[in-house]
């Protein structure tokens, strides 16, 4: 049996307050989420039948700040922000890159 993600984070050593910072920034944007949906109902975000939405931006937001958030919490580490997010460690740095995402911002948060 496949052991899961936070599984293997832990085992390996590294510090679970990681692990927990993650995962009440991840509840933390899915409540924004609902909260949202419970102001407007009807749609999600701020659909406009006239202009729509675009889907794609929309999943790349989320995404850009579920990468933040583990690079914060990892202190800029990208392998081990890659194990918080389940992804491959090139996954992850394709996405900074691709991202323009500044990795100095999260090195000297908690320094």
């Amino acid at each position: 049996m496949r052991r899961g993600t936070w599984e293997r984070y832990n085992e390996e050593g590294d510090d679970s307050s990681h692990v927990g910072a993650l995962k009440t920034a991840v509840l933390k944007s899915i409540a924004r989420a609902l909260e949202s949906k419970a102001e407007n109902p009807t749609g999600v975000l701020d659909f406009d039948e006239t202009c729509g939405l675009s889907f794609y931006e929309e999943v790349a937001k989320f995404e850009i700040e579920l990468i933040k958030q583990a690079l914060l919490c990892t202190k800029g580490n990208q392998r081990a922000a890659a194990r918080l997010l389940g992804l491959k460690t090139s996954t992850l740095n394709t996405k900074v890159k691709t991202y323009n995402l500044d990795l100095a911002s999260s090195k000297r948060r908690d320094s």
